[in-house]
């Protein structure tokens, strides 16, 4: 006895996917009755089983051999539409709706979008879908996205002004002088050495040209001594002379 169940395909629509089958081999004169009895509603693939009803045939006269056919549903398309919408900056947010096909009949869900721009630039219209009676694993979603657009009309998003770091004046600065270093005379006689700065034949004229002027300075502070005793002198003549 050959059993055979067909196979059966379809999108899904909500409703039940079934298919037949046959029987075959029965001696003549003799009946029974092959029932299939695979179902498949979802999203999904399963064997076409059978029964039999035996009617006159005894099953101890037979061998059975099947062939097991398959039932499949392959997803619905969804598809989601988001709308794209443009304004001027004006520091609100811009959004825009959208739309949801697709659905079987008697089948509910519900398309938000959640897309929002609020600065100069552009971004998409994204969405979230609250499924409702409907299942997500029986529909393969289409999804279209608009673009939110805020444009710049001058003055939007003003830029970012980062201050120069502060400049410190001290109060009252004091100048630094810096005091001189007296030149280290050279001893006379002293032994030249290489690269020791002035020779010792330098520093003798420099120590007597000193010398020089410290006669100088001396004659000078004795004359003006002198002269000043002078005057004194002729000072007190003149009033010895005017009070006689």
């Amino acid at each position: 006895m050959q059993i055979t169940t067909d196979s059966n395909n379809k999108v899904y629509d909500g409703t039940e996917l079934t298919a037949g089958g046959s029987i075959s081999g029965l001696a003549e004169g003799e009946s029974a009755t092959l029932v299939t009895t695979g179902s498949q509603t979802v999203v999904g693939s399963s064997p076409n089983t059978y029964r039999i009803d035996w009617g006159t045939v005894s099953l101890s006269n037979y061998s059975v051999s099947e062939t097991i056919g398959q039932l499949q549903i392959t997803p619905a398309t969804l598809q989601v539409v988001t709308y794209s919408a443009t304004k001027d900056f004006d520091d609100t947010p811009l959004t825009a709706g959208g739309s949801l096909t697709g659905l079987v009949a008697g089948e509910t869900a519900t398309l938000v979008t959640t897309g929002s721009q609020t600065a100069v630039g552009s971004s998409p219209n994204t969405y979230r879908i609250d499924w409702g009676t409907a299942s997500p694993s029986n529909y393969n979603i289409s999804a279209t996205l608009g673009t939110l657009t805020v444009n710049d009309v001058g003055g939007g998003n003003p830029p970012i002004i980062i201050p120069p770091p502060p400049i410190i004046i001290p109060d009252n600065p004091t100048p630094v002088v810096p005091t001189p270093i007296a030149p280290q005379a050279a001893v006379l006689g002293e032994r030249r050495e290489p690269g020791n700065g002035q020779a010792v034949l330098g520093a003798r004229r420099a120590r007597t040209e000193d010398d020089n002027n410290i006669a100088v300075r001396m004659l000078v502070i004795l004359m003006a001594a002198v002269a000043a005793s002078l005057l004194i002198f002729l000072g007190r003549k003149k009033d010895e002379d005017t009070t006689e």
